[in-house]
């Protein structure tokens, strides 16, 4: 699931009446990438995401989602 995508499932289960944990933690397999949603690291090649990344920085600092590293081999189910 994409990051992006947690906060309005959570959103749509609240509207049902299902009781939710925040934060959701989003399992991912890049450490590089993890730095950049933390806001700790940005590089100018990555800029065509700019507003991707800003929007789940500002998810990240709500604690509406929790970043967790795992190895690319390790199920996360």
């Amino acid at each position: 699931m994409d990051a992006e995508f947690v906060p309005r499932m959570l959103e749509l289960l609240e509207e049902l009446g299902i009781a939710t944990q925040a934060p959701m933690v989003l399992h991912v397999d890049n450490q590089a990438a993890i730095k950049q949603m933390e806001g700790e690291d940005s590089s100018g090649k990555a800029r065509h995401i700019d507003v991707c990344l800003k929007f789940i920085i500002d998810f990240v600092s709500k604690n509406v989602i929790a970043l967790k590293y795992c190895e690319s081999r390790v199920p996360t189910y």
